[in-house]
């Protein structure tokens, strides 16, 4: 697997920047995405791991970890998958050090044909932006797909074989997705925020954020 280059992008329009890894392509450039959702995805053989950036409404929760639990089960259930949470910590963004700012590591259950031990590692980080009603997700998937991976990886392991990480070495392929999601927060910035519409009454609120200009998928 190669090293990593990153090249700044513009994301939502240029209302948001941060930095892509050069051989990964705008997902938008060969099917349709969401216009509340930025995907990209490697280019290299071998190497299927992706970034997604998502513009959601803000949930309600206890807090703001809960709301992080919140976020990744439902993208587990939205596939139908079992999903286990390895570890949760805050971090701080170096461009948005104010915002809240949390970071979940967990796995995703591969599809039901496929092999029981496949699973995808998720790297989620939740930016919390209350006056905007918004939650940020920037999420770097890392499939592992092939039983060579899978025997590789001995720090995440499918949720259908164990419901914990195995707390051992990080693969090659784990270090490579870690090494994505660094690089693209390292940039993350918001320079527009004429992105959100601030302050939304609940009731007027549908579906996912209203962006200037832009009706939520």
């Amino acid at each position: 697997m190669s090293s990593l280059s990153f090249t700044p992008v513009a994301l939502f329009g240029g209302a948001i920047r941060a930095a892509i890894p050069q051989n990964f392509r705008d997902a938008a450039d060969f099917r349709q995405v969401p216009d509340t959702q930025e995907v990209y995805v490697s280019m290299e053989e071998g190497v299927d791991i992706s970034v997604v950036i998502d513009l959601n409404q803000r949930v309600q929760a206890p807090s703001d970890v809960e709301a992080l639990d919140i976020h990744f089960q439902d993208v587990a259930d939205d596939q139908g998958r079992s999903f286990a949470v390895v570890s949760k910590e805050t971090i701080t963004l170096p461009k948005m050090a104010d915002k809240p700012t949390y970071m979940l590591t967990g796995t995703i259950s591969s599809r039901p044909s496929e092999d029981p031990e496949c699973f995808v590692g998720i790297l989620m980080t939740l930016v919390r932006l209350p006056q905007q009603t918004t939650d940020m997700l920037i999420t770097v998937n890392i499939p592992f797909s092939t039983s060579e991976l899978v025997r590789a990886e001995k720090y995440l392991v499918s949720p259908r074989v164990r419901t914990t990480g195995g707390g051992g070495e990080k693969s090659q392929l784990l270090r490579l997705g870690m090494a994505v999601l660094e690089g693209v927060l390292r940039e993350f910035e918001v320079l527009d925020w004429g992105l959100f519409l601030e302050d939304v009454p609940e009731e007027e609120v549908h579906g996912d954020v209203e962006m200037e200009g832009v009706r939520a998928a």
